[in-house]
């Protein structure tokens, strides 16, 4: 019976000045290149097909035979999962509908009772002082236009003018001019008195189509 001998490749694996590594127990890792640290030899040759490997430091590979050297490096890629980018917010657009008329027109009536009842409810009592006043305009605007909006007046800006002053027996005269549409703009104004102050309400509705 005639036996056929594989020949196993040898390996030699060299440093950076290309001598041989040390081997053995003694030998310092450190004279290897991380590079071929891990190593594994497949060999795809038969009877006789057998060779000599020779690995460098800077990973050459000279190779004499059908020999595969697979290197893993322990210095391969790395492959890095950062976090993804936000998403950015839908944007949505709204074609214009072309409403040119209101589906419920402003009620100036019913803009003049919102007036006098927020401004009975906040100046009945109220003494006039001019540093407490200038917030106290602000504040009944807000309120007089939020329930003016509660109206339920589609598509109409809504816009507030409040004036209080001390009643000293002085006249004031308040005018305003605007631009707007005749047919559907409108406006509500009120006057409020009591002992200490008097009160000047003024409420614009402008569409907008």
């Amino acid at each position: 019976m005639h036996r056929r001998r594989l020949r196993v490749p040898r390996i030699t694996i060299t440093d950076a000045s290309g001598k041989p590594a040390a081997s053995g127990k003694g030998a310092a890792p450190g004279n290897m290149s991380t590079a071929v640290r891990r190593q594994s030899i497949v060999d795809h040759g038969g009877a006789g097909g057998g060779g000599t490997t020779t690995t460098t430091a800077a990973g050459n590979i000279h190779s004499s035979s059908r020999t595969a050297l697979i290197m893993t490096s322990a210095q391969s890629r790395r492959v890095s999962f950062s976090q993804a980018p936000p998403i950015s917010a839908v944007s949505r657009s709204y074609e214009n509908s072309y409403k040119t008329e209101p589906e419920k027109e402003f009620s100036p009536a019913a803009a003049k009772r919102v007036i006098r009842e927020v401004m009975e409810a906040m100046l009945n009592d109220q003494k006039y002082d001019s540093a407490t006043c200038n917030q106290l305009t602000l504040t009944v605007a807000d309120v007089i236009k939020k329930r003016v909006k509660e109206l339920g007046f589609a598509r109409y800006k809504i816009v507030t003018n409040i004036a209080i002053g001390q009643a000293d027996e002085t006249s004031v005269a308040f005018a305003s001019r605007c631009v707007w549409n005749v047919n559907f703009d409108s406006f509500a104004e009120y006057t409020y008195k009591n002992g200490s102050l008097f009160a000047v309400g003024l409420v614009y509705a402008l569409y907008c189509d």
